[in-house]
Protein backbone atom coordinates (compact mmCIF):
# COMPACT_ATOMS: atom_id res chain seq x y z
CA UNK A 1 0.00 0.00 0.00
CA UNK A 2 2.68 2.01 0.16
CA UNK A 3 6.94 2.61 1.58
CA UNK A 4 5.67 4.11 5.28
CA UNK A 5 2.92 1.68 5.38
CA UNK A 6 3.32 -2.21 5.13
CA UNK A 7 0.12 -4.51 5.64
CA UNK A 8 -0.66 -7.99 4.44
CA UNK A 9 -2.00 -9.15 1.56
CA UNK A 10 -5.12 -10.19 3.48
CA UNK A 11 -5.44 -6.53 5.28
CA UNK A 12 -5.02 -4.67 1.83
CA UNK A 13 -8.26 -6.88 0.20
CA UNK A 14 -10.01 -5.99 3.95
CA UNK A 15 -9.13 -2.13 3.14
CA UNK A 16 -10.25 -2.54 -0.21
CA UNK A 17 -12.96 -4.57 0.03
CA UNK A 18 -14.47 -1.27 2.76
CA UNK A 19 -13.91 1.19 -0.02
CA UNK A 20 -15.27 -0.70 -3.20
CA UNK A 21 -19.02 0.04 -3.19
CA UNK A 22 -18.97 3.11 -2.17
CA UNK A 23 -16.04 4.17 -4.69
CA UNK A 24 -17.95 2.03 -7.40
CA UNK A 25 -20.43 4.56 -6.98
CA UNK A 26 -18.45 7.35 -7.41
CA UNK A 27 -18.94 8.18 -3.46
CA UNK A 28 -15.10 9.56 -3.42
CA UNK A 29 -14.95 11.42 -0.01
CA UNK A 30 -17.14 8.92 1.18
CA UNK A 31 -14.97 5.51 -0.21
CA UNK A 32 -12.04 7.26 1.01
CA UNK A 33 -12.68 7.37 4.28
CA UNK A 34 -14.07 3.71 5.10
CA UNK A 35 -10.48 3.04 3.46
CA UNK A 36 -8.80 4.55 5.92
CA UNK A 37 -10.93 3.47 8.99
CA UNK A 38 -10.37 0.43 8.10
CA UNK A 39 -6.59 0.67 7.46
CA UNK A 40 -6.12 2.32 10.99
CA UNK A 41 -8.40 -0.58 12.53
CA UNK A 42 -6.42 -2.91 11.28
CA UNK A 43 -3.23 -0.95 12.26
CA UNK A 44 -4.98 -1.14 15.72
CA UNK A 45 -5.53 2.35 15.69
Amino acid sequence: MGEDRKVSLEQRDDVQEAAKERLRDAQWTDGTIAGVRRAAHGQGH
